[in-house]
């Protein structure tokens, strides 16, 4: 009898061992953490698009995004990306960096790479955690655009929200 109850007991604890145990699964909802190469416009960002003169500028942002806000911790891809009228306009040189707006941590500089497009630049950032659970940055660009003769400076910034990992 008692070798009876012994057996049944390991057999049991066995079993629960094989189908009561699973990998812990992360409860992020799939649509709101997206792929490391999809750009797109933050729902915190004060502006995606910014008309100028020169022509019209648009920053977009990939990497781990959380309802809307970069992850801090983890590197993203910022695209700066312009539209002009006049083809010949060209982007010559992108003088950037983020600062804090919420708290002041610094200036980090972000350096843009030029693609294969010469008026799309990429440029790989990470932002470090804060003791805010939310955070604004902005990112304040300084451009230069060659035209047909001559060129020209535009600057402008825009806003953006951060969450910790």
């Amino acid at each position: 009898m008692y070798k009876v109850i012994v057996i049944t007991v390991v057999i049991t604890v066995f079993i629960i061992y094989l189908f009561g145990c699973k990998p812990s699964q992360q409860t992020a909802n799939i649509s709101t953490v997206l792929p490391d190469k999809s750009f797109l416009c933050l729902e915190s960002q004060s502006q995606c698009k910014i008309n100028t003169e020169l022509g019209s500028f648009t920053v977009l942002f990939s990497g781990q995004h959380l309802a809307g806000k970069i992850r801090t911790e983890l590197p993203f891809t910022i695209q700066l990306r312009m539209e002009s009228e006049q083809q010949i306009n060209r982007i010559t040189k992108v003088s950037s960096y983020l600062e804090g707006k919420t708290m002041f941590m610094g200036k980090v500089p972000v350096f843009f790479e030029a693609t294969e497009n010469a008026n799309i630049l990429l440029a790989e950032a990470l932002l470090a955690r804060c003791s805010h659970n939310v955070m604004t940055w902005q990112l304040r660009l300084q451009i230069e655009v060659t035209t047909e003769n001559k060129t020209l400076e535009q600057s402008f910034f825009i806003d953006f929200d951060t969450e910790n990992s």
